[in-house]
């Protein structure tokens, strides 16, 4: 769709990336009223190398990244974001499993 309808396609990306903006602005703000420094960005473009790219300008301290837990050739089958930014950044890396019961 995006090469027939590049405007729809625009449009849709740039309406996720409000929704993604509105959602990490209020989980920040939760963090800083329990004063837990944080911060929030929304990019766009590879998830692997924009966030190895991001950590890295920003002098991140850790990167936190939820992982499904594929291993081996899954992860590599399923693109895993997680193995594409360890492979890309020296910053210490922290995945975090995601409930398969609850998808969280």
């Amino acid at each position: 769709s995006a090469r027939t309808l590049p405007a729809t396609t625009t449009r849709m990306l740039e309406l996720a990336c409000q929704e993604a903006e509105q959602h990490l602005a209020q989980l920040t703000a939760q963090l800083r009223a329990s004063d837990i420094p944080a911060a929030h960005h929304v990019l766009r473009g590879d998830p692997a190398a924009t966030i190895a790219k991001a950590a890295e300008l920003a002098s991140i301290d850790l990167i936190l990244l939820a992982s499904h837990g594929k291993t081996g050739m899954d992860a590599f089958w399923a693109g895993s974001v997680a193995h594409g930014v360890c492979s890309r950044s020296h910053c210490p890396l922290l995945l975090v499993p995601i409930s398969r019961d609850h998808g969280t």
